[in-house]
């Protein structure tokens, strides 16, 4: 995101592939451009396609934007 005047607050969350909830993270007040987050999956993080969830909201205005990506995880003998 650009510069703002008014901190914004952003939620993430982890599903697996049948869509539980394994992680989830809320910084109130970002006050950074640019943030760097680690999640940790509940349970042993079995392999599969994960989705990744963010939404940006400010408290007035509720969500003002959303963003979604997937990735994997592997069984430690693949590559």
């Amino acid at each position: 995101f650009t510069p703002f005047e008014i901190s914004p607050n952003l939620e993430v969350r982890v599903e697996d592939q049948v869509g539980r909830q394994v992680s989830s993270a809320a910084v109130i007040g970002v006050h950074q451009p640019r943030l760097s987050l680690t999640l940790h999956l509940r349970g042993p993080g079995e392999p599969g396609v994960y989705k990744l969830q963010a939404a940006l909201s400010y408290e007035e205005q509720g969500v003002v934007d959303r963003a979604e990506t997937t990735f994997e995880i592997r069984s430690q003998g693949e590559r």
